[in-house]
């Protein structure tokens, strides 16, 4: 929401390493953004793409606020394609990324797999790639984080309960960058600093884990436009 300066950072390096390994489907998802997200967005309509590639245009504007966990699942949800890859707009991708992610699929049957890439900062970032029926199975993220917060650290809890087969991959070809605490709250809707949100998001991971849950969004319509 509000971050195409930053999508018009990493979208290339996306592009570029889908059009090595297709086919791969590009979702972009415009939660209710008042930016120049459509103007790029058409931009794209003339960008050479490999066959069996394509780039789908997602709009919702019911929300005010961003939602991390319901913009997550919603992409998820119309995504197409057999597997997903979760990443976000603060992740530059190598060209080779995609058919690194078919050879460890292809090779060892894994349903989950943990990309890890270095920021400047020191710290790590990951991607997750999941079936998606175990994803659907599983609930996908719980939509009580609302903030900013551990929502794919709960996720990938319930997996490993799950007992899915996974691995987690220190990746060269994933690229973190590292944009402003201001910059990844600035659209939540209650005005907290980064620190704040992970605090008050963090109690239903640790109930998550208390327990054991193998399902979340039980009873609800999650992902929904």
């Amino acid at each position: 929401m509000n971050r195409t300066h930053h999508l018009k950072k990493v979208m290339p390096s996306i592009i570029e390493a889908a059009n090595y390994s297709p086919p791969v489907e590009i979702l972009v998802l415009d939660y209710n953004s008042t930016d120049d997200i459509d103007e790029y967005m058409a931009s794209l309509r003339s960008v050479q793409l490999a066959e069996g590639n394509d780039i789908t245009y997602l709009k919702y504007s019911k929300n005010k606020y961003y939602h991390m966990a319901h913009a997550r699942n919603m992409v998820s949800l119309a995504a197409r394609g057999k597997y997903l890859v979760e990443t976000c707009v603060e992740v530059y991708l190598g060209k080779h990324f995609f058919s690194n992610i078919r050879e460890e699929i292809n090779r060892s049957k894994y349903k989950w797999l943990r990309f890890y890439g270095k920021k400047p900062s020191g710290i790590y970032a990951g991607i997750i790639v999941i079936e998606k029926e175990e994803f659907i199975e599983a609930g996908g993220y719980d939509e009580r984080f609302e903030l900013y917060g551990p929502e794919d650290r709960e996720l990938n809890s319930r997996l490993e309960r799950r007992g899915i087969k996974s691995r987690t991959i220190n990746s060269t070809y994933l690229h973190p960058y590292t944009s402003s605490d201001e910059e990844k709250t600035k659209n939540y809707r209650l005005k907290l600093t980064k620190r704040q949100m992970v605090e008050k998001m963090i109690p239903y991971y640790e109930e998550s884990v208390k327990n054991k849950a193998l399902e979340v969004n039980r009873g609800v319509k999650w992902g929904q436009h």
